[in-house]
């Protein structure tokens, strides 16, 4: 038996969620499931078996082994996943990228994810139905909180943010960034919509909206939009085209021996 392509111990999985287990049918419609990925520790070596030739072509040619780790980790995380939500093996997760950049999975339309990582965090997003899009950034505090916003943000964001003590401003910053891009990525459409043509909120954590869309005022009706602190010092958002009622957050540490096993085909779940 190959070691790296497990799908093997489902009992144990489904006992650490609850009885559930980790599979499509545990992705209920209207809800998300966010992982959070710290790949800041020795990659392990088994993930690099998860990728296709593409992909170790793409991974040898990170300049940095910082980025390439980040590169194989969050690679081989993403399909182990959603081998496991689909009852498949990772070899058959094959994934393609739109006309912008956003990732897919190719011939299958019973999931939906995206991807985000900064720092030393990964974060991953499914869902079942409609776009998806998901940021984390780590809070940095070297920049002109004002200087940026003025240049990106729009009137309504840039108004709001200097309302807000000074004391508070980077985190409301990071509030809107991580919003608007999760924004954009769930579009799809790269940066060909400007940053200022649609405002978020910025003034909570519980507080995410989707105020306004410039280009079709009914547009922000259609969204669902979440903050999330996967960890201290960094802040995260996501985006749904869908009517999203349950977010469930998980750690890839509790699970990813459990996945990391020997090979076994899906069916054989038992």
């Amino acid at each position: 038996m190959n070691k790296g392509f497990g799908l093997g111990p489902f009992k144990l999985i489904t006992n650490m969620i609850g009885g559930k287990s980790l599979d499509l049918a545990s992705l209920e419609s209207g809800a998300v499931h966010i992982w959070y990925i710290d790949a800041s520790a020795r990659i392990d070596s088994r993930y690099y078996e998860m990728l296709n030739a593409c992909e170790k072509i793409r991974a040898e040619k990170y300049k940095f082994i910082k980025d390439k780790n980040m590169f194989i980790t969050a690679r081989s995380v993403l399909r182990m996943l959603s081998a496991f939500y689909l009852n498949k093996t990772p070899s058959q997760i094959e994934i393609k990228y739109g006309p912008f950049g956003k990732p897919y999975l190719y011939g299958e339309n019973r999931l939906k994810f995206n991807i985000s990582h900064s720092g030393c965090r990964v974060v991953l997003a499914f869902c079942k139905q409609g776009a998806i899009g998901v940021d984390i950034e780590k809070i940095k505090t070297n920049f002109d909180v004002m200087e940026i916003a003025e240049n990106y943000f729009s009137e309504m964001e840039v108004n709001a943010l200097g309302a807000i003590p000074q004391a508070d401003q980077k985190k409301a910053f990071f509030r809107c960034w991580t919003r608007k891009e999760s924004f954009l990525k769930a579009i799809g459409e790269g940066l060909s919509l400007p940053l200022d043509s649609f405002s978020v909120t910025l003034d909570g954590d519980k507080n995410a909206v989707l105020l306004e869309t410039k280009w079709d005022p009914s547009e922000k009706e259609k969204w669902k939009m979440f903050s999330f602190v996967p960890d201290t010092n960094y802040m995260g958002a996501i985006s749904v085209h869908s009517n999203i009622e349950n977010i469930k957050y998980y750690r890839w540490d509790k699970f990813k021996e459990l996945l990391l096993c020997e090979e076994r085909h899906p069916n054989d779940r038992q």
